[in-house]
């Protein structure tokens, strides 16, 4: 009868082994839908639907740490362009919470991701550097970074030190 219990026991711990491993895993696939869902829709410029998606996600700050820091950092450029597009300054500081997170949870993971946007997305990594105001980030900073504000920066601090330099 030993044999019997040690048995219904094994077999027990190994439904509950493998139920833990499907949730897992289904979480994991659950948020890359999610996240995958929330970038379409600020594409396709509904940012409501994305700010509605990121709720569900985030569940009001209580669901971001245990994220993997290339999560975050999505999340992070995901709040960035719906703050850009609907004016919401909750939704800067919520990207910066990510961005910072995201460096906590695995600093190179985060500087690859961060690193490596595209052109369009840069700007957005040059002001959360800027904002969380952490200096080893900056080399998260694509080198193409000027060209993600034009030339014009370049051009006007040229202009200004060539203006200052006639003055004297």
């Amino acid at each position: 009868m030993g044999i019997n219990i040690k048995t219904y026991i094994s077999k027990i711990a190994c439904v509950v082994a493998m139920s833990l491993a499907i949730c897992g895993c289904s979480r994991e696939n659950s948020l890359e839908a999610d996240l995958q869902q929330a970038e379409m829709s600020v594409a396709q410029g509904d940012m409501r639907a994305a700010s509605s998606i990121l709720r569900h996600i985030v569940k009001d700050g209580k669901n971001l740490s245990g994220l993997p820091a290339s999560k975050l950092a999505r999340l992070s450029l995901i709040y960035m362009q719906i703050a850009d597009s609907m004016d919401q300054s909750e939704n800067v500081a919520l990207a910066t919470q990510c961005y910072n997170q995201a460096f906590t949870a695995d600093p190179d993971s985060a500087t690859q991701f961060y690193s490596s946007v595209s052109p369009e997305h840069t700007r957005y990594t040059v002001m959360l550097s800027a904002l969380s105001g952490n200096q080893n980030n900056a080399d998260s900073i694509p080198e193409f970074a000027d060209d993600a504000f034009g030339n014009d920066m370049a051009e006007d601090s040229t202009a200004s030190h060539s203006h200052d330099a006639t003055q004297h």
